[in-house]
Formats: C-alpha cells, structure tokens, sequence
C-alpha cells in the first residue's frame, strides 16, 4: 500500500480545486514512486485508490484524518515500512520520513518525534526532538513510523 494525504489532491499539491475521496478514481490513473534518496524512479503502476472510510482532506474534521492510500499490485517490488500493529500511546517515538526545506543537515530523511495523541478533529499529533525542522512541503510523507519497525 502506499500512504498519503487527500490534500495533495488539491491546491497543496497544484490543482485548482480539492479532489474529494470519492473522485479519487476518477483523477488518479496512476502513481509513481520515487526514492527519497534522489529523483530516480522506482516504479509506476495504475492507481488503486482504496476507499478510507470516515477520510477527509485536511483541514477537514475527519475520524480517519488525511489519509489517502492506494493499492500496490501484486509482484510490485517496492522498498517498503512495516506498519506496527499496536496502537500508538502518547509518549511513543514515531519518526517523520521525508525531505525539510531546513534545520536538518542536507541528507537526512528521518526525524525523530514522539506522539501526542489525536486531536478533536482526528489528526495525528506529534512534537519533533528538533524544534527546528522547516515542514513545509512534508504533506504526505509517512509521519506515524514506529521506533524499532523493520524496514523490508
């Protein structure tokens, strides 16, 4: 599966107007992945939206937050994060897996934080170790990595 936001669908990610979840299909024919190490492709296939219940695109008040996931086809060799199946508790590292504009050195891709639990309007919370961390243009990016989590 690969894991993003809804608003990305949208003036966030350069289109006119938000796409709603339901009109996702009918936007998306396919998705390409590139690695977060540099620009080089690793895959394209036809998009696979799979329907979130209770999702919405933020700022939305949504029970399933800003998710957007699409299927992977099978035999799609991909590098991939094991998801944990227990819940998170506040207090529990989580890392956030992309690219800031600034306050990390040029090259690093993870960055630590912890939990903080799930705010009224169903977005996951999360304080970094490094206040300083620029986040614009992280939407999307997989910010829910458990500590310990082995990457396949």
């Amino acid at each position: 599966m690969i894991v993003t936001a809804i608003h990305l669908l949208g003036p966030a990610g350069g289109l006119s107007s938000q796409v709603s979840a339901v009109e996702i299909s009918n936007v998306v024919e396919t998705v390409s992945i590139f690695r977060i190490t540099g620009d080089e492709q690793e895959q394209s296939f036809p998009a696979m939206p799979c329907q979130l219940a209770g999702a919405a695109p933020f700022p939305e008040s949504s029970t399933n937050g800003d998710v957007l996931v699409f299927a992977v086809p099978d035999g799609t060799a991909l590098d991939a994060i094991e998801f944990s199946t227990e819940p998170l508790q506040p207090g529990d590292p989580v890392w956030l897996a992309a690219h800031v504009i600034g306050g990390a050195p040029e090259g690093q891709f993870l960055h630590q934080g912890r939990f903080l639990g799930i705010d009224d309007d169903g977005y996951f919370k999360m304080e970094f170790l490094n206040a300083q961390l620029d986040l614009r243009a992280t939407s999307g990016a997989p910010s829910s990595i458990r500590a310990g989590m082995s990457w396949l």
